[in-house]
Parts: structure tokens; sequence; C-alpha cells
């Protein structure tokens, strides 16, 4: 369960989320134009009558597939990275507000766990930026020729890897993970881990509830039915990220994270307890859910496998 803001130290998780929004905000020119801009630019430029629609521009490219679902700033100036940037403060806040929740941190705990988070962010958007720097102001074509065609690759590739860098910012391999071992004590490690614990199976839960509801239409299930198919997929909590995909909202890849946790559940008992006639349809689902494996974990709807 969560609880309001402690003390002085949950005034001082706010008053940094705050300064954390007001970077998101106060952005460079650049971020947002106004229509009138637009407008001014398009007559500057003027007609484009002999425009290769086949032509591509890396750069674009690049930034819609490593920022996409982000808005932070347009294709190709510093005003995209500065975006991420404040992005991921937000998120780097939030975390530091939830476990300032759940273990009432001090003053320089709370320091200490700043500096961990914006160390962390200054590191993965120069990496990002090394990366994209080699692709602003690149263009190519969408001809069979094969060389424009893995410089294309290589862009989505890269551009995916860098996506995966973002979403996975404070992961296990970042200072802000390792600081914890060292910034919290024995007991608010304790209390940490076990709040981890409770969230996850909460959102889990939450996952499988909204995949009942479509399984429930679909196969017209009896009431102990749903509760069997609930009860082995609740059983089969999978470990998923939390506050480690920041941006992250696609109800899709989570339906099918639930249908490749049935996948995973005793196939047997599966049959026996909704029938054969049910079992087929639910095979179909828990086969499409394994067929994304790969997809949920691009995503980062899971931990990374321990090394």
């Amino acid at each position: 369960m969560t609880r309001p803001l402690a003390g002085s130290a949950g005034v001082r998780a706010i008053a940094w989320i705050a300064g954390a929004v007001a970077v998101a905000v106060a952005l460079p020119p650049g971020v947002a134009r106004g229509e009138d801009d637009e407008v001014r630019e398009e007559a500057v430029d003027g007609p484009r009558e002999n425009k290769n629609f086949n032509e591509v521009d890396l750069g674009a490219l690049f930034d819609s597939q490593m920022a996409a679902g982000l808005n932070v700033g347009g294709p190709g100036d510093e005003a995209g990275l500065q975006g991420l940037a404040a992005h991921l403060r937000l998120v780097g806040a939030g975390r530091i507000a939830r476990m300032d929740r759940a273990c009432d941190l001090n003053d320089e705990q709370l320091r200490k766990l700043q500096l961990a988070i914006e160390s962390d962010i200054r590191r993965c958007v120069a990496e990002i930026g090394e990366t994209r720097s080699r692709y602003l102001g690149v263009k190519t074509t969408l001809q069979p020729d094969k060389q424009a065609q893995q410089l294309w690759g290589r862009a989505n590739q890269e551009a995916q890897r860098c996506k995966r860098l973002w979403k996975r910012v404070f992961d296990e391999d970042s200072l802000f993970t390792e600081s914890l071992a060292t910034v919290l004590d024995e007991r608010q490690r304790s209390i940490f881990t076990a709040d981890l614990t409770d969230r996850r199976s909460f959102r889990w839960q939450a996952l499988v509830t909204r995949a009942m509801f479509i399984l429930d239409d679909m196969l017209a299930l009896t009431q102990e039915q749903h509760d069997e198919v609930e009860r082995m997929l609740l059983e089969k909590e999978p470990p998923l990220r939390l506050d480690g995909s920041p941006g992250y909202n696609n109800e899709q890849v989570e339906q099918f994270l639930v249908f490749k946790v049935l996948a995973e559940v005793d196939q047997a008992a599966l049959e026996a307890a909704v029938g054969a006639d049910r079992y087929e349809q639910l095979a179909m689902l828990a086969n499409q859910g394994r067929s994304m494996g790969s997809l949920i974990q691009r995503e980062g709807l899971l931990e990374p496998a321990r090394k």
C-alpha cells in the first residue's frame, strides 16, 4: 500500500520532481514551435516539385525509432536529446519519491541517489548522441541497392539499441542501482525489496485481470473455468520490470506477455480445466504469445536475464 510522502523527506522529493518538471518545460527554442513558425518555414523552403519520394532521411528515421512514443523535440536537433534527458529526470524523480515513501530517506541519501540518477542520464544521453550524430543529415534511398539497404538496416539496429539503452537507464548496471547497496541501510533495503515484490505482484494481477476479460468474452468461460485459468496465470508471475521502461504504454504487448505466460503453465491441467474445444483456442493464443517473446523483451516488460 502506498502512503503519503512522509515528513520533510517527502517535501524534498516533491521539490526535486518539481525541479525535473521545470527542466522538461524550460527546453531551448526549437522543441516546440508555433503554427506561424511552421508556415514561415514552408514559405522559405518553397515548392518542392522535384522531391524524391524514395529518399530517406536517416537522422529522422533514427529519431523516430529511438524515441518512439515520446515527444522529445524535432528529429535531427539537439532539443530532442535535451527533451529525452528531461523525460528521464522525471522518471528518476518518481523512483526516488517512491523509495522515499517506503524507506524515509534522509538528506544525504536523497543527495547521493539524485547524483547517481543524473550521472546515469548524462552517460545515456551522451552515448545516444554520439550514435545519433552519425546519421544526422545523412540521406539514402529505398532503391534496391545493397549499400543503401545496409545503411538503412544499420540505422534501424542502432536506433533500437539506443531505445533499449534509455528504457533501461536505471537497471542493474546503472550507478543508481549499484549505489543502493551502500546508500540504503539494511532495514531500508529490506523494506525496499518487499515494496518491489508487492508492487510487482499487484501489477501482474492487473495484467491478468484485464486479459481474463478478453478470454471470458472470447470463450464464454464458466466462473469455475475463469477462476482456474486465472489461478494458473497468477502462480506463474514473471519478473516484471517496474519503473524501468519510461514512456512505455502498450497494452497490446502486455496482452502478449500474459498469453506467453499462458504457454508456460501446465498444459494438461489447462486442458482439463477448460475442455478440449476451449483449450484449442487458448493454445492458439499461447502460441501467439510465445512467438512474441523477443518483442516483449525488446519493449522492456521483463527484467533482463541475470548474467
